[in-house]
């Protein structure tokens, strides 16, 4: 059997032993490099300002990407007519409500419609909210139809549950998901000034009800983020907690739930870092206007991180739990270790005969497999404990 025990990012820090231990937790998500999406042999490119969504639009079991673009101010479709584990997208026009093109004006700014695609009314079906960048208004787009063919009704605009308008000031992006573990939908949504509101639920999961907007905290201060806000809610760190996760022009932050999942407390903006060629481990930044989401691209079961351009481009970043998938020792005497791994990250292996005692170096300046990496060494009966870590 095998005890894995863990220490914080950045390090991927792991120590195996052959005995069991009930007390290892999954390890945060970590990110591989960055992939454009691709239309056909062409990156994607729908304009300008780029707001994405992956969701599984016509319910075939293959996620689809919405994204909201300029200079149209409109709300592009892209159907995935490849297979769950290997997406291939094709354009299939832009959304209707009412027969015509969904248009969110913009104003004059990089504002694009934010849209965010679920169950809004709890009948089972797919609905549209749209985050205004002028007013920060959010707009609902009910679904009249099947889940295999929406069909969206005409805009209203939510309002708060005393009639006034619900807004947030500028860049509404939405997204609508259970904060306070009372199992009902609240709204969450970021705002122009970096700031991430939540609107309680105060009705039901099919009628929502919604109490005036209050700004999220996080490390007992007010959370802000610099400028554009965009929040998903998503167990980062597999504790069970529903931790926020948020991007703005600055970069990608993880703000993690140490409360519980009644009453959430948000640590202080950690920010998401991925590898890159030169063997650095650096914040994720992709362009001056990021805007994100959180979704299973490569059905793996994991949600991957996308980030929308300036320049109207799509950005796909895979992620993975570093975790030991093998340890063996063989018969002719060769201990294999295989581990989940990302390109242009090198690795070291010490050993020792306890878990905290781990100081000889077995190896050092490994190359990353790319996915999954693995090292192979004569076994030495001081070797009970091994530690695979990234400089």
């Amino acid at each position: 059997m095998i005890r894995l025990l863990r220490t914080a990012l950045p390090c991927f820090a792991v120590a195996i032993a052959t005995a069991a231990d009930s007390s290892a937790s999954p390890a945060p998500l970590s990110l591989r490099p960055p992939e454009y999406l691709m239309l056909g042999s062409a990156v994607l490119d729908v304009g300008d300002y780029a707001v994405p969504a992956v969701i599984d639009w016509n319910r075939d079991g293959r996620k689809d990407l919405i994204v909201g673009y300029r200079p149209a101010d409109k709300i592009a479709l892209l159907l995935n007519i490849g297979t769950v584990a290997n997406p291939y997208l094709a354009y299939a026009g832009n959304l209707q409500a009412g027969g015509f093109d969904i248009m969110v004006a913009g104003g004059s700014g990089c504002g694009a419609p934010a849209p965010w695609v679920g169950d809004f009314d709890d009948d089972g079906d797919l609905d549209l909210l749209v985050g205004s960048a002028p007013d920060g208004a959010v707009i609902l787009f009910r679904n009249a139809s099947t889940n295999n063919t929406p069909v969206l009704s005409n805009g209203v605009r939510l309002a708060l549950w005393n009639g006034d308008p619900l807004t947030v000031s500028t860049y509404a992006t939405p997204c609508f998901a259970d904060w306070d573990g009372d199992a009902i939908p609240d709204l969450i949504c970021g705002a122009g000034d970096g700031t991430v509101f939540f609107f309680k639920n105060i009705g039901s999961a099919k009628s929502p009800l919604f109490s005036a907007g209050l700004r999220l905290f996080a490390d007992g201060k007010q959370l802000s983020l610099g400028s554009r806000a965009v929040p998903r809610l998503c167990d980062w760190d597999g504790d069970g907690l529903t931790d926020l996760v948020a991007s703005s022009s600055t970069g990608v932050y993880w703000c993690r739930n140490y409360g519980t999942r009644k009453s959430p407390s948000l640590a202080k903006p950690a920010p998401v870092t991925v590898p890159i060629s030169s063997g650095q481990i650096v914040p994720v930044n992709t362009s001056n206007r990021m805007r994100m989401d959180l979704a299973d691209w490569d059905g793996d079961g994991l949600p991957d991180l996308f980030l929308g351009n300036t320049e109207g481009t799509i950005c796909w970043f895979q992620s993975y739990r570093f975790a030991v998938t093998m340890l063996r020792r063989s018969t002719d005497g060769q201990t294999v270790i295989r581990w989940n791994s990302s390109p242009y990250l090198s690795y070291s292996i010490i050993t020792g005969p306890s878990a905290t005692t781990c100081k000889d170096v077995a190896a050092t300046g490994l190359s990353s497999g790319g996915t999954v990496t693995s090292w192979t060494n004569r076994f030495i009966r001081s070797q009970q404990f091994f530690r695979v870590h990234t400089p």
